[in-house]
């Protein structure tokens, strides 16, 4: 590659850098003048710019606490679902202890009833569902074993019919005995809501542990009712901002609208920094800061204007010796088609030479031709005329 080619690069880079450099100075002083008091300005062009800067600013901090809300509360959403998760999880696990807990306290209540070893006669209903459950039980399991033996004492085709029955049989035990397992616990659970359960110190401390699980539940129902009242409040605060439906689409809109916003602001400042530069305010005139920005302004592009010279020179000289090759070329055609054109014009005079010789020889040949009217008579023989 052309090394002035990778000079012209590096330069251009630098005029980049310089360009940025002068519009940066230039926007950070229209930012200081907009920050200025109104009054301190007269030209009707310049308050304009100058509120479109204080309008834009006062727009970017509203944008962005609104996104960093949407974020917060999306957070704090997450975070709340995590915990009514493991609020919902530790509530059935609770509810399952209870279960058992009230299923053994059903089967101890209901062999006390009907050993009549506590008073608990005014339970009697309780215990209805779970007398008949346990009948039905009972005769499912006879059942079951009569088929056994059946099975063990019958012919082959007795024996096929049985072990048919048998699987149901089984299938069926195993559903009532779930079924004698729910009434003997819904049978507990009202023993432990009943008050004659006091009567029984035994019965009491069995009660001990249903009930304090009951005020763990209560106490999991109050905070996942607290944790769900603010998710909805959070929700609610969502809708509020436009993020209900989904809020990485709004974050986007918001942040499109910043980043507009940011850029507007960029160009407004610039603006006025070069409205200033162009209409300097006199009041100004001694301002550090404003000399400050004006100074390394015109410094990026005094540079950027020595860069774009160096860089004119350098393309400059690659046109010279692009142009010095094509005159090389030229000449070099020219001298080629002289050549050519010498070749020719000797090869006409020989061709004319020879034209002369053709037409010589044929003046020779027409003399020995003669008249071409008589070319084709015959004489006739000197014989044949006498």
């Amino acid at each position: 590659m052309d090394p002035r080619k990778r000079v012209i690069t590096e330069l251009n880079r630098r005029i980049a850098e310089n360009t940025v450099e002068a519009a940066s100075q230039l926007e950070r002083l229209g930012d200081y003048l907009a920050g200025q008091e109104e009054k301190a300005f007269s030209d009707p062009e310049f308050l304009e710019l100058r509120r479109s800067v204080v309008e834009l600013r006062a727009q970017l901090p509203a944008g962005r606490r609104q996104v960093r809300r949407i974020m917060q509360c999306v957070e704090k959403i997450t975070g709340l679902e995590a915990r009514l998760r493991g609020v919902g999880e530790r509530f059935a696990e609770l509810e399952r202890e209870n279960e058992a807990i009230c299923e053994e306290i059903g089967r101890f209540s209901y062999a006390a009833f009907r050993s009549q070893s506590l008073p608990l006669e005014g339970l009697a209903e309780l215990f209805v569902k779970v007398g008949r459950q346990e009948q039905e039980l009972s005769s499912l399991s006879e059942d079951q074993e009569r088929s056994r033996g059946s099975m063990r004492s019958g012919n082959i085709l007795r024996m096929i019919g049985e072990a048919g029955r048998g699987f149901f049989l089984r299938s069926a035990v195993g559903f009532k005995r779930k079924a004698v397992a729910r009434a003997y616990a819904e049978a507990g659970r009202g023993v432990c809501e009943s008050p004659l359960a006091e009567s029984d110190p035994t019965l009491k401390r069995k009660l001990t542990p249903y009930r304090e699980n009951r005020a763990r539940l209560e106490e999991l129902g109050r905070e996942a009712e607290a944790l769900r009242v603010e998710q909805a409040g959070l929700r609610n605060e969502l809708k509020e901002l436009g993020a209900e439906k989904s809020h990485q689409r709004r974050v986007r809109e918001l942040e499109r609208g910043l980043q507009r916003a940011e850029e507007e602001l960029e160009q407004a400042c610039r603006r006025l920094g070069e409205l200033f530069r162009a209409k300097p305010v006199r009041s100004f005139a001694a301002d550090p800061e404003v000399k400050n920005r004006l100074r390394r302004a015109a410094q990026a592009e005094k540079s950027s204007e020595k860069l774009r010279k160096q860089v004119r020179r350098l393309e400059a000289a690659i046109q010279i010796d692009a142009l010095d090759g094509q005159v090389r070329a030229m000449r070099e055609k020219i001298e080629k088609v002289t050549r050519e054109i010498r070749a020719r014009e000797q090869e006409v005079r020989e061709l004319e030479s020879r034209i002369a010789g053709s037409e010589g020889e044929r003046e020779r040949l027409v003399k020995v031709r003669g008249a071409e009217q008589d070319l084709l008579e015959l004489e006739e023989p000197e014989g044949d005329r006498e």
